[in-house]
């Protein structure tokens, strides 16, 4: 133990993944046979370690460590659904933003954008004073519009953002960001409001815009502009758009851009790289795709379109391959649509649907609280980032996908007549096979849990009481009681 310079060690354990968890007087420290991980008391952070002086540790069945210090009792959840990281913890400001896009560049920076402009922060989120925020009106990172609409590495490797005052390259060197002026070649159009963009094979950049159609430049041609740059190409009205109003574009493997179109019924719409030539996909005329929808073209090439009732797949022909539907007459909102592994991520104001590509099985998941505004997939770290109104949640899609019925619900305890019932001959209620009560006893309240131990519960319950109850009586979210009042002195339960 010389590694911890004199540092009294109380207590050892072994966590869920095999690492060594070593008690000290200075915090926890984790050893995974590479490196040492310091954990301590952060009076900033409500997620941290309770105390400094860390007595006991202990490590469950499910793999939780249980952390007795100084400062009370912590748990370090081996199967907490997310980690929930708010923004005065990534910036230490007390500013908000609803968060629209996150990304991680190559240099394992993660950027988050909103409608309270950009945030630069370490891979953890925990940078504080080392995280970088652009904003309007700003001297140190001053941005020339707070509302964010996409992030985008190239493939140089060099940053770009859409904007709601254009679109804008990250200047390494300087730490800004700066502002390019595009327009069609008429002048007519232009990309002062952007949504979207991308870098073809070709080294061209895609802009969708708002009233301004779909701009396409030369990449290193903009760059080098000083003032004004004129595009290569335009597509609008007059050349096979249906509408002005571009919310997403994105290029599949064949050599096709697919388009979203927003305040539009044609909803989507596949252009071919080589000749320009703009298609419909009519099979979403009467799904009202637009606005509430999102766009996205997976690994294997195909085109996902989620809107408030379900999901379409397509080919890169536009040949629809099928429509998974989220249940009948459902209305919600499409917040964000990401690809985890084999899967299909949507956020939606009702939670997030989880398409299985493969089956086409689907799964809702999320809270009931909040909604995810956006969705990134870290396919080096496998975790998934989502981010809502002023804080991002953090979690690997096997835990937040975590089925409560993998976990035998249990009780907890019971209230007989608003009194807790006490524990008999030494034997918790958990191992009780039977119980019996007084005729007089007829106001009981069972308590239970599938003891996950995790700040969320995502699993929602309903009961019915066999002989009383004609259907079945939902729980609020978050109860994890169930009520019986004026039982019948005959029912068995």
């Amino acid at each position: 133990m010389g590694m911890y310079h004199g540092n009294s060690v109380k207590t050892l354990t072994l966590d869920g993944r095999n690492r060594l968890l070593v008690g000290t007087d200075d915090g926890l420290h984790v050893f995974d046979g590479k490196a040492d991980k310091h954990i301590y008391h952060d009076s900033r952070n409500a997620s941290s370690l309770s105390g400094d002086i860390v007595w006991g540790l202990f490590t469950d069945v499910q793999g939780n460590v249980w952390i007795g210090t100084d400062g009370g009792i912590s748990i370090a959840s081996n199967i907490v659904a997310e980690r929930f990281i708010p923004i005065s913890q990534i910036t230490g400001l007390g500013n908000g933003n609803q968060f629209y896009t996150i990304y991680r560049d190559a240099k394992a920076r993660l950027w988050l954008g909103g409608s309270n402009g950009l945030i630069q922060s370490d891979a953890h989120l925990g940078a504080g004073a080392l995280s970088k925020w652009y904003r309007a009106g700003s001297n140190v990172f001053p941005l020339r519009h707070n509302h964010i609409r996409s992030i985008y590495q190239d493939r140089d490797k060099k940053l770009w953002i859409a904007t709601d005052g254009g679109i804008m390259q990250l200047d390494e060197s300087s730490g800004q960001w700066r502002h390019y002026n595009l327009v069609d070649r008429s002048h007519s159009f232009n990309a002062n409001w952007a949504y979207d963009l991308f870098e073809d094979a070709k080294g061209r950049l895609w802009v969708a815009t708002c009233l301004g159609g779909i701009l396409v430049v030369d990449k290193h041609k903009l760059e080098r502009s000083s003032s004004i740059c004129e595009a290569d190409f335009s597509l609008n009205r007059s050349n096979g758009l249906a509408g002005m109003y571009i919310g997403q574009i994105a290029p599949d493997r064949a050599g096709n851009v697919w388009a979203l179109l927003y305040n539009n019924s044609i909803g989507v719409q596949k252009i071919e790289m080589k000749t320009m030539k703009v298609s419909t996909l009519s099979a979403l005329n009467s799904y009202h795709i637009g606005q509430n929808s999102r766009l996205l073209v997976d690994s294997e090439g195909h085109i996902w379109i989620a809107y408030p009732g379900g999901v379409f797949q397509f080919s890169s022909a536009g040949r629809q391959l099928r429509r998974i539907s989220f249940g009948d007459n459902y209305e919600c909102q499409i917040l964000s649509m990401t690809e985890v592994k084999n899967k299909i991520w949507i956020s939606s104001t009702d939670g997030i649907w989880i398409v299985d590509k493969k089956t086409g099985r689907v799964e809702q998941r999320g809270s009931d609280s909040i909604d995810f505004t956006c969705l990134w997939y870290n396919v080096v770290d496998n975790l998934i980032y989502m981010g809502y109104r002023d804080g991002i949640a953090v979690s690997s899609p096997e835990s937040f996908c975590r089925d409560g019925a993998e976990h035998r619900l249990q009780l907890t305890a019971i209230y007989v007549n608003n009194t807790l019932m006490p524990v008999q001959q030494n034997q918790s209620v958990r191992y009780l096979s039977s119980l019996e009560f007084s005729h007089n006893e007829n106001h009981i309240v069972f308590c239970f849990s599938d003891l996950p131990y995790s700040l969320t519960e995502k699993n929602k319950y309903a009961f019915k009481l066999d002989g009383e109850d004609k259907d079945w009586n939902t729980l609020p979210p978050g109860t994890n009681q169930i009520r019986f009042q004026h039982l019948n002195p005959e029912v068995i339960i």
